[in-house]
């Protein structure tokens, strides 16, 4: 190899050597923030070449700032600036974590499911799932809650986040295991009116009718693969009794239903 190719080799060798040992020390710092050893972090950062792009000093920045609406302001501006940023996804889990301990709880909602839309390959959506239970049993919506931890408790590896949601849920009373829909004995029809693919369509129909004074209930039920969320309304024994509430919902409200039998979870 001629001198000046190797020198350039060289360089980029250690360029790329530079930027992997930087990437591990963000990562130490992050745990480090997240298991609350602020002083360990700074520390860390401190010993770091001081030859941080914008974006990773706007990052540290704000993982270092104590007062919370000072570090949401970095946050904000972080993701606004530089969408693309590594850690951006962690940026905004943190934006969620900062509201639910001032109590904006539907703030920081929609920041954990921001977070699963923006960022779907994010190695933070377990943790996502879990606050955003923690959320809804905040907002007294159990259900919703129910269907979070379960999500967080059996999609995804076991650790610490998923044993978490696993006693979130037993707080709940078994309502809502790892299997498709929530296990409870006796005769029911239940007039159906949605099922989606996408949970946050199926909030939006529950609320909906929520809003009209209904009690509403969610459940889930896997189809080809595909989880679908469903939205129940009433609780029959007679499923003539089911139709004729049924009919009267879409002659009101225009909404098709479907008649769902719990027992046998069996659909007509």
């Amino acid at each position: 190899m001629r001198p000046r190719k190797q020198l350039i080799f060289l360089t980029l060798l250690f360029i790329l050597g530079s930027n992997l040992l930087r990437g591990q020390t963000i990562n130490s710092v992050v745990e480090l923030v997240q298991q609350g050893h602020i002083a360990e972090a700074r520390s860390l950062i401190e010993k770091m070449a001081p030859d941080n792009s914008p974006a990773e000093t706007l990052f540290l920045q704000a993982l270092l700032t104590i007062q919370a609406d000072s570090a949401a302001v970095l946050y904000y501006k972080l993701l606004t600036d530089y969408p693309s940023f590594s850690y951006s996804d962690f940026a905004l889990l943190r934006l969620g974590h900062l509201a639910y301990a001032r109590g904006l709880y539907q703030q920081a909602r929609s920041r954990y499911i921001g977070l699963r839309e923006h960022f779907p390959g994010s190695g933070h959506i377990q943790e996502s799932w879990y606050w955003l239970g923690r959320c809804y049993l905040a907002l007294g919506q159990r259900d919703s809650a129910g269907l979070a931890f379960r999500e967080a408790a059996y999609r995804y590896t076991v650790n610490q986040i998923s044993e978490l949601a696993a006693a979130a849920l037993d707080s709940l009373g078994g309502r809502f295991g790892p299997g498709d829909q929530p296990q409870e004995s006796g005769q029911e029809w239940v007039v159906q009116v949605g099922a989606f693919s996408q949970q946050q369509r199926a909030l939006l129909r529950k609320s909906f009718f929520e809003q009209k004074g209904y009690q509403v209930r969610l459940a889930t039920k896997r189809k080809d693969d595909v989880l679908l969320y469903l939205v129940w309304i009433g609780s029959f024994t007679d499923s003539e009794e089911a139709r004729k509430f049924g009919d009267q919902l879409k002659k009101k409200y225009g909404t098709p239903f479907t008649l769902v039998s719990r027992q046998r979870d069996e659909q007509l």
